[in-house]
């Protein structure tokens, strides 16, 4: 893998293998039958989930604050004016079902199922919070309504990209050269993972 140097190579990185893993694991065409490569598609998938969740909520990272917090979040790109237009709610984050709360009272949440699926090796794998459901299905709603929140936001995102002065100032020259990538990313990336997010929203 090569040096990524700049900061939307990072970003577009991110996306480009969010909405691809999403395809693979949603669209029946595409299906993997070895087990393996599915795993690690599906562990792929949490882990650029997670990312740009944490990108699209915009805040930093809480444990980072006192040595420097260099986390790219939407408010580090767009000008300040846009960045609701893009921004994820945390009520967005909240899982919502008919036993959405365990037995404590304790808020399940889709950070905290995405956490645990992939960063942890926890007993919420095998008893998570309670709930009345297996942690393969309650994987499952998290990949589909995450899937359902932030496709839209990066449809906006990419295309606010489109022009320079939606950008922070600071990176705007970083953008210009990579136009064409963009280009590609809002022309026929977006259109063809549109087809796949149609499927799990009709």
């Amino acid at each position: 893998m090569t040096q990524k140097n700049n900061i939307f190579e990072h970003i577009f990185y991110e996306i480009s293998q969010y909405l691809y893993t999403f395809d693979i694991l949603r669209n029946t065409k595409k299906r993997v039958k070895c087990q393996v490569l599915f795993n690690c598609i599906w562990d792929s998938h949490f882990i650029h989930l997670r990312n740009l969740k944490d990108f699209f909520l915009n805040t930093k990272n809480e444990n980072e604050k006192k040595t420097g917090n260099d986390d790219i979040v939407l408010g580090t790109i767009l000008v300040p004016s846009l960045i609701d237009k893009c921004a994820l709610s945390k009520k967005d984050l909240e899982y919502n079902d008919d036993n959405s709360h365990t037995l404590n009272k304790e808020q399940v949440t889709y950070p905290m199922i995405i956490n645990k699926s992939v960063e942890h090796l926890t007993l919420k794998r095998t008893n998570p919070w309670g709930l009345s459901i297996s942690m393969s299905d309650l994987q499952n709603k998290t990949i589909d309504n995450m899937f359902r929140v932030l496709f839209p936001l990066v449809v906006n995102f990419l295309h606010l990209l489109e022009n320079l002065d939606n950008v922070n100032p600071l990176y705007r020259e970083d953008l210009s050269g990579y136009k064409d990538k963009l280009h590609h990313m809002t022309n026929k990336l977006l259109p063809y993972i549109s087809t796949t997010y149609n499927l799990i929203t009709q």
